[in-house]
C-alpha cells in the first residue's frame, strides 16, 4: 500500500476511536527489501477540553535498489476538532518531495461520525468516514531531442492535479473487543498521467515515465482495504490487527496485493510498542516491510 494511503487508513482509525486526543509523540521505523523509512510524529490537546488537537509529522523513506534508488520527503499537518461527542472534523495540508525533482502539495478534509449504540453505557458501534484530498503536483522530467551533430538535453515541467475521496467505514463486531473495518478510494486526475508524460517527451524511456509515477506516494487509479481488530483489554491492554488489501497502480499498469498484520501493547502506562509487518506481492514478486514504532503519551 502506498504510504499515504496506509497512514490515512491508520489516521482514520485513530481518529475514529478518537486516539489521537491527548498529548503524545511517537517515532517508527521501517525496513524491508532495498527500503528503509522513518517517521516522527507528534500530538498535542490545543484546549482543556480536548475538542481541538493537532498534529504534525515529518517522514523520510529511501530506496535502494540501483535502477530506482532515490528518497521522498513528507510533511503533514492536521487541525482535528470534536464538533460534538460523535463528530470529527479535520482539516490536513500534504507537502512532499523526492529525489528526482517531483514535488507535491495539497489540502484534505474528514468528517467522522460514530454511533454509540443504544446501552445505558454505550461503547463505538458504527464510524462512518470521508476524506477527501486535492493534490498538486509538479514533476521535472529530461527530455532529450536528437540535433545535429549530437543530442541536446532539456528539462520538462509536468504538472498534475490529483483528487482523492476517500469512504471508511468500522463496525464492532463485539464492542470494546473486536472490529471490522473497510476503506476505499478512487482516484482522479486533471489529465492522464502516463498520456502526459508521454506528450512532455514523446521518446521519453520506460524509466522516465516511472519517475513521473514514483511521486510522493506513487500514482492509482483505486485502492481498497479492508480488516480486523482483536482487543484485549489487560493490563497490557493488546491489540492484534490483521488486514488485506489491493491497488491499481498507473504505472505499470497492474494491480498490486497486500496483506499485513500489527501487533500494539502498552508495557507501561505512558509507553505505546507497536509492531507490523506487510506483505506485497504482483507479477514482479513479493516484498516484505517490517516497522516498530514507540508511542510517549505525556
Amino acid at each position: 500500500m502506498p504510504a499515504r494511503t496506509l497512514s490515512l487508513l491508520m489516521l482514520l482509525m485513530a481518529l475514529a476511536s478518537r486516539a489521537m486526543a491527548g498529548n503524545s509523540a511517537e517515532t517508527k521505523f521501517t525496513w524491508g527489501q532495498d527500503y528503509r523509512g522513518y517517521k516522527a510524529s507528534a500530538s498535542a490537546d490545543l484546549d482543556r477540553e480536548g475538542n481541538w488537537n493537532g498534529y504534525l509529522s515529518y517522514s523520510k523513506s529511501q530506496f535502494l535498489q540501483p535502477e530506482t534508488a532515490g528518497w521522498y520527503d513528507i510533511w503533514y499537518l492536521e487541525l482535528a476538532h470534536f464538533a460534538a461527542e460523535t463528530l470529527l472534523v479535520s482539516g490536513s495540508f500534504t507537502y512532499s518531495q523526492d529525489s528526482d525533482r517531483t514535488a507535491s502539495l495539497g489540502p484534505g478534509i474528514s468528517l467522522f461520525y460514530t454511533w454509540l449504540g443504544p446501552s445505558p453505557d454505550p461503547g463505538e458501534i458504527l464510524t462512518l468516514g470521508f476524506d477527501g484530498s486535492l493534490m498538486f503536483y509538479r514533476a521535472e522530467l529530461e527530455a532529450t531531442a536528437s540535433e545535429t551533430g549530437g543530442t541536446a538535453t532539456s528539462a520538462q515541467s509536468v504538472r498534475l492535479t490529483q483528487a482523492a475521496p476517500t469512504l471508511f467505514v468500522d463496525y464492532a463486531l463485539i464492542p470494546e473487543w473486536l472490529s471490522a473495518g473497510l476503506s476505499g478510494t478512487c482516484y482522479f486526475y486533471s489529465d492522464d498521467p502516463v498520456q502526459t508524460a508521454l506528450a512532455a517527451d514523446p521518446g521519453l524511456t520506460d524509466a522516465g515515465v516511472s519517475a513521473l509515477s514514483s511521486l510522493m506516494s506513487g500514482l492509482l487509479w483505486n485502492n481498497w482495504q479492508a480488516g480486523v481488530t482483536l482487543s484485549l483489554p489487560l493490563p497490557l491492554a493488546l491489540s492484534l490487527e490483521a488486514g488485506y488489501g489491493e491497488q491499481k497502480q498507473v504505472y505499470p499498469d497492474e494491480r498490486v496485493g497486500d496483506f499485513g498484520l500489527g501487533l500494539s501493547a502498552r508495557l507501561f502506562s505512558p509507553l505505546k510498542l507497536r509492531l507490523d509487518w506487510k506483505r506485497y506481492f504482483s507479477s514482479a514478486g513479493e516484498n516484505d516491510l517490517f516497522s516498530v514504532a514507540g508511542r510517549w503519551y505525556f
